[in-house]
């Protein structure tokens, strides 16, 4: 199986396990390829069986490195390769033994989309945290960080007649395109509220499920301790759905690429009680997306650091020079084009779009 990601970024899978082939097939159908791309940015290579060079450090019962190598190692001592030694080379090979205990979403976000996302920068392109529509014939990113209002905007833009590209990433290059990275749509419980006509979506297992968790956020709440934040951070797992785009909206179309024609960087103010918008400069808008890029890169990045932790004195290109590119190519892309700071009011409502004058015109 390969997949191509808007030729931009290729991949190759071999002795691929069903579970795995049917989430790639699900996710990513759109960019699922029968025919080589003629040369691949990443090989995923499951094995029967993985084993570790000798002089190999052990880091924790989790983790281990040699000088290039880095292992993530499950309860059953079966093994993920991470090259951390050669992530700047033409081709990054991941190795993965088959049963390693891990589900294939979370092989795709913890392991290999970190190294989409630095194969893309590579080739003067960028994965920004967004959503995005093409509106009017223009193409619209709506940058935040999570559990910001983006999705909430999302939404509220779709039923007004947008063109779906992406809810969480968009992929972003320096000539100011915006290409379409469609999976699913990421819902919480506060999508649901503001948008109850969708509930319908839901089968009566998650309805259910949805109302459990309310119930006992409530009542932690009520109960408030030095723990309330974490247990109501835990519960955020049984509020999210995943669910395609074209099952929330059955008649949505689905646009591949736009011309890059308005940013918006959208955060929250408790003190507002309606939507407030504010003309902000590129360097600015830079600056704030690339405050959200580091909190987004987390979970990777503390692999890299435990791998650089035991072999001091390796080149840093992953951190400081991909998140150099990263905002090189965002300033190029933004730069001939308005930017904006939407802040939204705290209460998970629609969003009234009479008030977003340049969303109208």
């Amino acid at each position: 199986m390969q997949l191509n990601i808007q030729n931009v970024v290729s991949i190759k899978f071999e002795n691929l396990p069903s579970e795995y082939e049917n989430f790639f097939q699900k996710e990513f159908n759109l960019f699922a390829k029968n025919e080589p791309p003629g040369e691949f940015d990443i090989v995923v290579s499951f094995k029967n069986d993985l084993s570790i060079p000798s002089g190999w450090q052990k880091i924790s019962n989790y983790a281990g490195s040699t000088p290039n190598l880095f292992f993530l190692l499950d309860i059953n001592q079966k093994k993920i390769c991470i090259p951390f030694g050669s992530l700047d080379k033409k081709l990054v090979v991941i190795n993965i033994e088959q049963g390693y205990l891990i589900k294939p979403n979370d092989f795709y976000v913890k392991v290999l989309e970190p190294i989409i996302k630095l194969k893309a920068t590579q080739k003067e392109s960028s994965f920004v945290h967004s959503s995005s529509v093409s509106l009017n014939k223009k193409g619209v990113l709506i940058a935040a960080w999570e559990h910001t209002g983006k999705t909430n905007l999302l939404l509220e833009l779709l039923q007004n007649g947008a063109d779906f590209m992406s809810d969480d990433l968009t992929l972003v290059d320096a000539n100011g395109q915006i290409r379409a990275y469609p999976r699913h749509l990421n819902l919480f419980d506060y999508n649901f509220e503001a948008f109850p006509e969708i509930k319908k979506i839901l089968s009566m297992k998650q309805l259910c499920q949805l109302k459990i968790a309310n119930t006992i956020e409530r009542l932690i709440k009520v109960h408030s301790t030095s723990y309330t934040d974490k247990l109501i951070s835990l519960l955020l797992r049984f509020k999210n759905y995943k669910i395609i785009y074209n099952k929330v909206f059955p008649s949505i179309n689905l646009r591949d690429h736009a011309k890059l024609d308005i940013a918006l960087f959208v955060t929250r103010n408790a003190d507002l009680n309606k939507a407030s918008l504010e003309k902000i400069s590129s360097e600015d808008f830079v600056e704030m997306m690339g405050t959200c890029a580091i909190y987004e890169r987390r979970i990777f990045e503390n692999y890299y650091l435990l791998w650089k932790f035991a072999n001091p004195g390796k080149k840093d290109y992953l951190i400081e020079n991909a998140f150099n590119r990263f905002q090189a190519i965002l300033k190029s892309a933004t730069a001939e084009i308005p930017t904006f700071h939407l802040m939204l009011p705290d209460n998970n409502q629609k969003i009234d779009l009479s008030s977003l004058h340049i969303l109208q015109e």
